[in-house]
Protein backbone atom coordinates (compact mmCIF):
# COMPACT_ATOMS: atom_id res chain seq x y z
CA UNK A 1 0.00 0.00 0.00
CA UNK A 2 0.64 3.19 -0.97
CA UNK A 3 1.05 6.24 1.98
CA UNK A 4 1.23 10.24 0.69
CA UNK A 5 1.52 12.69 3.73
CA UNK A 6 1.78 16.35 1.96
CA UNK A 7 0.40 19.70 2.07
CA UNK A 8 1.47 22.95 3.98
CA UNK A 9 1.10 22.33 7.21
CA UNK A 10 3.31 20.88 9.72
CA UNK A 11 3.68 16.90 10.90
CA UNK A 12 4.12 15.45 7.46
CA UNK A 13 7.43 13.74 8.60
CA UNK A 14 6.45 13.35 12.43
CA UNK A 15 3.42 11.19 11.29
CA UNK A 16 5.57 8.88 9.01
CA UNK A 17 7.55 8.32 12.27
CA UNK A 18 4.60 7.55 13.74
CA UNK A 19 4.03 4.54 11.10
CA UNK A 20 7.46 3.79 11.27
CA UNK A 21 6.94 3.50 15.30
CA UNK A 22 4.34 1.16 14.78
CA UNK A 23 5.75 -0.77 12.13
CA UNK A 24 9.33 -1.07 14.89
CA UNK A 25 6.76 -1.75 17.97
CA UNK A 26 6.05 -5.12 16.34
CA UNK A 27 9.28 -5.99 15.41
CA UNK A 28 8.88 -4.92 11.57
CA UNK A 29 12.28 -4.24 9.65
CA UNK A 30 11.85 -0.29 8.36
CA UNK A 31 13.90 1.75 6.05
CA UNK A 32 13.97 5.42 6.64
CA UNK A 33 15.25 7.76 3.62
CA UNK A 34 15.09 11.45 3.73
CA UNK A 35 16.24 14.05 1.52
CA UNK A 36 17.22 17.74 1.75
CA UNK A 37 17.47 17.34 5.16
CA UNK A 38 21.30 17.29 5.68
CA UNK A 39 21.21 20.44 8.81
CA UNK A 40 18.49 18.66 10.84
CA UNK A 41 19.03 16.18 13.54
CA UNK A 42 15.53 15.54 14.35
CA UNK A 43 14.40 14.24 17.99
CA UNK A 44 12.15 11.38 15.83
CA UNK A 45 15.58 10.28 13.99
CA UNK A 46 17.61 10.09 16.97
CA UNK A 47 15.16 8.16 18.93
CA UNK A 48 14.41 5.69 15.96
CA UNK A 49 18.30 5.25 15.41
CA UNK A 50 18.62 3.14 18.60
CA UNK A 51 16.46 0.76 17.85
CA UNK A 52 17.74 -2.23 16.31
CA UNK A 53 14.73 -2.97 13.22
CA UNK A 54 15.38 0.89 12.34
CA UNK A 55 17.52 1.36 9.17
CA UNK A 56 17.95 4.84 7.61
CA UNK A 57 19.87 7.12 4.92
CA UNK A 58 20.24 10.53 4.50
CA UNK A 59 20.64 11.86 1.04
CA UNK A 60 21.10 15.81 1.33
CA UNK A 61 21.80 15.96 -2.84
CA UNK A 62 19.92 13.55 -4.31
CA UNK A 63 21.21 12.36 -7.92
CA UNK A 64 20.61 9.57 -10.31
CA UNK A 65 23.34 7.40 -9.50
CA UNK A 66 22.32 7.63 -5.56
CA UNK A 67 18.70 6.96 -6.54
CA UNK A 68 19.59 3.81 -8.56
CA UNK A 69 22.07 2.53 -5.01
CA UNK A 70 18.90 3.43 -3.14
CA UNK A 71 16.76 1.25 -5.01
CA UNK A 72 19.43 -1.31 -5.04
CA UNK A 73 19.30 -1.45 -1.14
CA UNK A 74 15.61 -0.90 -0.87
CA UNK A 75 15.09 -4.13 -2.99
CA UNK A 76 17.51 -6.06 -1.58
CA UNK A 77 16.30 -5.75 2.20
CA UNK A 78 13.59 -7.16 3.66
CA UNK A 79 11.77 -4.32 4.96
CA UNK A 80 7.94 -4.33 5.53
CA UNK A 81 8.36 -0.31 5.33
CA UNK A 82 9.89 1.81 2.96
CA UNK A 83 9.82 5.89 3.92
CA UNK A 84 10.93 8.47 2.05
CA UNK A 85 10.67 11.78 3.52
CA UNK A 86 10.44 14.75 1.29
CA UNK A 87 10.42 13.04 -1.83
CA UNK A 88 7.69 15.45 -3.35
CA UNK A 89 10.38 18.21 -3.76
CA UNK A 90 12.89 15.34 -5.62
CA UNK A 91 10.03 14.81 -7.90
CA UNK A 92 9.13 18.41 -8.18
CA UNK A 93 12.61 19.96 -9.03
CA UNK A 94 12.69 16.67 -11.92
CA UNK A 95 15.52 15.18 -9.44
CA UNK A 96 13.98 11.85 -9.57
CA UNK A 97 10.78 10.79 -12.03
CA UNK A 98 7.72 9.65 -11.18
CA UNK A 99 7.86 6.46 -12.80
CA UNK A 100 11.07 5.76 -11.09
CA UNK A 101 8.98 5.56 -7.91
CA UNK A 102 6.52 4.04 -9.18
CA UNK A 103 8.10 1.33 -10.26
CA UNK A 104 9.89 0.61 -7.45
CA UNK A 105 6.96 0.27 -5.24
CA UNK A 106 6.09 -3.01 -4.63
CA UNK A 107 3.42 -5.05 -3.16
CA UNK A 108 5.64 -6.91 -0.67
CA UNK A 109 5.77 -3.70 1.76
CA UNK A 110 4.26 -0.15 2.87
CA UNK A 111 5.29 3.02 1.43
CA UNK A 112 5.53 6.64 2.62
CA UNK A 113 6.28 9.64 0.42
CA UNK A 114 6.48 12.76 2.04
CA UNK A 115 6.32 16.12 1.15
CA UNK A 116 4.37 19.45 0.11
CA UNK A 117 2.95 19.18 -3.39
CA UNK A 118 2.19 16.27 -4.31
CA UNK A 119 0.84 15.87 -7.34
CA UNK A 120 -2.65 14.69 -8.56
CA UNK A 121 -0.95 11.37 -10.71
CA UNK A 122 0.72 10.54 -7.29
CA UNK A 123 -2.18 10.80 -5.18
CA UNK A 124 -4.27 9.04 -7.44
CA UNK A 125 -1.72 6.38 -6.96
CA UNK A 126 -2.05 6.14 -3.65
CA UNK A 127 -4.32 3.95 -1.04
CA UNK A 128 -3.79 6.71 1.72
CA UNK A 129 -3.77 10.71 1.09
CA UNK A 130 -3.44 12.89 4.37
CA UNK A 131 -3.12 16.46 3.25
CA UNK A 132 -1.73 18.36 6.17
CA UNK A 133 -2.89 21.74 6.23
CA UNK A 134 -1.43 24.92 8.23
CA UNK A 135 -4.10 26.88 10.02
CA UNK A 136 -1.39 28.76 12.24
CA UNK A 137 1.98 28.60 12.73
CA UNK A 138 4.17 30.38 14.99
CA UNK A 139 6.97 30.16 12.31
CA UNK A 140 4.71 32.98 10.84
CA UNK A 141 5.20 35.02 14.21
CA UNK A 142 9.40 34.83 13.79
CA UNK A 143 9.08 32.49 16.68
CA UNK A 144 12.46 30.18 15.53
CA UNK A 145 11.60 26.34 15.58
CA UNK A 146 12.09 24.13 18.74
CA UNK A 147 14.16 21.49 19.49
CA UNK A 148 11.50 19.04 20.55
CA UNK A 149 8.75 20.24 18.66
CA UNK A 150 9.45 21.59 15.03
CA UNK A 151 12.70 19.02 15.05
Amino acid sequence: MLHIYTGSGKGKTTAACGLILRMLGWKKHVFLAQFFKPWIVSGEIRALKKIPFFHYRNIPRPSLPGIANLRKKILKNNYALVVLDELMLALRWKIIRLEDIMNLIDEKREWVLTGRGATAGIKAAAHYVTEMKEIKHPYRKKIKARRGIEY
